[in-house]
């Protein structure tokens, strides 16, 4: 009978921190910025990103870029 009870506690224990992990939900809309990983600039921002939902499914565009490309002028 112990054993049974113990066996509840558990189970109900993980039942929670399973709940609890399923309602962390991590946001990803917004401006996400990306960063060089290689290179001489290896660290430095290299663009701004922004994520945004449209009509169920998301989507993303460069909004800003901090470097220039070589041979590439405004």
């Amino acid at each position: 009978m112990k054993s049974i009870f113990i066996g509840i506690i558990i189970f109900m224990f993980a039942f929670l921190i399973g709940t609890v992990s399923v309602k962390a939900e991590d946001k990803i809309t917004g401006t996400w910025k990306t960063v060089s990983d290689e290179g001489a600039d290896k660290g430095s921002d290299k663009s701004y990103v922004e994520i945004f939902e449209k009509d169920g499914a998301y989507f993303a565009k460069v909004t800003k870029t901090t470097t220039q490309t070589p041979g590439y002028s405004l």
